[in-house]
């Protein structure tokens, strides 16, 4: 594991003034997130939380029949939605990022307004609005997305010519369209992106297109299976990247009744890599994450911390960091480091690295290995 690291570091700081030539375009959501722990018993104002997802869920279920009062303490309000905290992380690490979402209108909500220093905002709407109940081992996201709901293709071409929206999606190395799962009309959005923008141009394999559909687990199978065969048809335009967390994959899975067994991660990617029309395909978890392309398979453990800071958005940052490993030229294993990475720094610290901040976080995990010697074949 140690020479990967080295690799890394290697190429990251010998590439990293490439990033500043980067462009990156980014859609289409955007929501206020209000990050929240919730107490499990308050002696004197000294709370102590629910440790997991399970604990709390056993609390809920022994209050069948009753009414019952539940304590939150909230930790921050920020921004939220894939599209901003993905967009957010790449221009954090250094990346033109121009991005396109729900943040306010007519003015930017103020709690997207840092993102500017990175980023250049294009508003369709109103943002979403989400309580995430975060556990050490995870969260729930609480959601009020309806005002996302008017969020159309020809409504996101009344806010923004279609000439600039073509020099976005088709002039920039990367573009990423993110959850789908809970935008109404996402499928007629990334099928208009496709249809006018990117099937009119010739095709180039250098540009990255990354998906990540999000949570999709209320959308019917005969829809998933409609997208999925849309971000094949990318694949003939631009090398596609589709990133899953364990659970949406597992979802899809179930979807093709593979049959595979899902404690064997490695196996479920291989399996969901032969069902499923993309370049590369991608698998995050807590644990560790795996990437997938023709060449072969990486399989990298994650930055774990027993006491995250903020996990709403790691997943993104996963992402990011990802992405920023393909823009760079960087193999599979590479890359998914650099994902890992971006990923556990931000839940480390609860906001996304600079490209320094990367370099320092990757030689003190480094170090972590070294100490702990929990490593895992690649």
């Amino acid at each position: 594991m140690n020479n990967i690291f080295e690799a890394l570091i290697s190429q990251l700081e010998g590439k990293k003034d490439e990033l500043k030539h980067k462009s990156a375009a980014v859609g289409f959501d955007g929501f206020i997130d209000k990050v929240v722990r919730v107490v499990k018993e308050n002696k004197n104002d000294r709370y102590l939380f629910f440790p997991t997802i399970e604990s709390f869920g056993r609390y809920i279920l022994g209050k069948k029949n009753v009414n019952c009062s539940i304590e939150i303490v909230e930790s921050m309000t920020k921004l939220g939605g894939n599209m901003p905290i993905l967009a957010n992380a790449l221009g954090n690490i250094g990346v033109d990022v121009k991005c396109i979402g729900t943040l306010g209108y007519p003015t930017i909500d103020p709690i997207f307004k840092d993102m500017e220093n990175n980023c250049e905002l294009y508003s369709i709407g109103q943002p979403g609005y989400s309580i995430a109940l975060e556990f050490d081992d995870g969260k729930v996201m609480l959601g009020e997305r309806s005002v996302l709901d008017t969020v159309s293709w020809d409504n996101i071409k009344a806010y923004i010519d279609i000439d600039r929206l073509k020099s976005f999606f088709a002039g920039s190395n990367l573009s990423a369209m993110v959850n789908w799962g809970e935008l109404k009309h996402a499928s007629s959005i990334w099928k208009g992106v496709l249809d006018e923008i990117i099937s009119i141009n010739m095709p180039d394999k250098h540009r990255l297109f990354f998906f990540d559909l999000a949570d999709f687990s209320e959308r019917p199978g005969n829809e998933v299976e409609y997208i999925l065969e849309l971000i094949g048809q990318f694949c003939n335009y631009r090398k596609t990247i589709l990133s899953l967390n364990t659970n949406e994959a597992l979802i899809l899975s179930k979807l093709f009744d593979m049959g595979v067994d899902t404690n064997d991660l490695e196996k479920l990617a291989v399996g969901l890599y032969d069902k499923v029309k993309v370049d590369v395909l991608t698998i995050h978890n807590p644990g560790y994450s795996i990437a997938i392309d023709q060449g072969g398979v990486a399989c990298i453990e994650s930055a774990f911390t027993g006491e995250p800071k903020l996990l709403t958005g790691g997943g993104d940052n996963y992402g990011a960091g990802f992405c920023i490993g393909q823009l760079l030229g960087m193999d599979l294993a590479c890359s998914t480091l650099l994902g890992n990475a971006v990923a556990g720094f931000y839940v480390r610290y609860g906001h996304s690295p600079s490209v320094e901040d990367a370099l320092n976080f990757l030689c003190q995990w480094e170090n972590e290995f070294d100490r702990n010697d929990y490593r895992r074949s690649i």
